[in-house]
C-alpha cells in the first residue's frame, strides 16, 4: 500500500490601491475581473464639513460591467460620511464613471475612505479607495 502526501498550492492576486482596501469581493473565475481606478478626488484631498464630493473613476471590465457602488466611510468607525449610491449598467466593458455623493448631514470631521466598487457579469468585484480629510 502506498501513502501519498498532497500539496495544496494557491495563487494570490494583490490589487494595488492607494489606500487600505477592505472592499474587494471574490467572484467566480473567468475573465480576470474588472479593474477600477479612482481619478478624483485625489489622495489627501480636503473637504469642508457638509460638502459633497465628486467622484470620477476609470473602469475596464472585460466580461461586462453591471454595477458601480460609491461610498464614503469615516476611517475611525466606518460610519457613513456620504449617502452611498449604486449605478446599474448594461454590460459595458470600458467606462468613465462620474458621480457626486452628498454628505450625510452629520457634520463629522476626520479621515474618510472614498470607495468605488464595481461588479462584472461574472459576479467578480474590485474596488479602489482613496483617503480624503473632512475638516
Amino acid at each position: 500500500m502506498c501513502l501519498g502526501v498532497g500539496v495544496l498550492a494557491a495563487a494570490v492576486t494583490l490589487t494595488a490601491c492607494r489606500g487600505e482596501n477592505l472592499f474587494d469581493v471574490p467572484g467566480t473565475f473567468g475573465t480576470g475581473g474588472p479593474e477600477v481606478t479612482i481619478t478624483a478626488p485625489g489622495e489627501g484631498s480636503t473637504l469642508a464639513p457638509g460638502a459633497s464630493v465628486r467622484i470620477r473613476a476609470d473602469v475596464v471590465a472585460p466580461g461586462g460591467l453591471t454595477t458601480a457602488a460609491y461610498s464614503g466611510l469615516f476611517t475611525a468607525d466606518r460610519s457613513a460620511a456620504f449617502v452611498a449610491e449604486t449605478e446599474d449598467f448594461q454590460s459595458l466593458t470600458v467606462a468613465a464613471l462620474d458621480n457626486t455623493l452628498v454628505a450625510t448631514g452629520g457634520g463629522g470631521v476626520g479621515e474618510v475612505w472614498i470607495v468605488v466598487r464595481v461588479t462584472d457579469t461574472q459576479g467578480q468585484s474590485k474596488a479602489d479607495t482613496v483617503t480624503i480629510t473632512i475638516s
